[in-house]
């Protein structure tokens, strides 16, 4: 992750148990959310974290999607232009994320 955003990523969703290794993914004062057992990391560098206990629960989906996680999206794309996206990322002229859709 930090080779592709160098200062690392406003926030982050660990739903496989990387723990402290996806934190490190996250840029000071950031927000992480983990959704997997056993103790969640240690909140460096001023990045909020939480854990999430999910199990086919919808209050608990619910109070994830509230965390404010968001971001900025530019256009959604079938998947089958990734291509397409990928040029336009590489032109660096966005404002935003662009999402694929499969």
């Amino acid at each position: 992750m930090r080779r592709l955003v160098p200062g690392g990523a406003h926030a982050g969703v660990d739903t496989s148990g990387a723990g402290i290794r996806a934190l490190a993914a996250i840029r000071n004062r950031g927000r992480f959310v983990t959704v997997v057992g056993g103790q969640p990391p240690v909140p460096l560098r001023g990045i909020t974290v939480h854990q999430e206990w999910i199990h086919a629960d919808g209050d608990a989906l619910a109070r994830i999607t509230r965390q404010k996680l968001s971001a900025r999206v530019a256009d959604t794309l079938p998947l089958h232009r990734a291509a397409e996206a990928h040029a336009r990322l590489a032109s660096g002229r966005l404002s935003g994320r662009l999402v694929l859709v499969p």
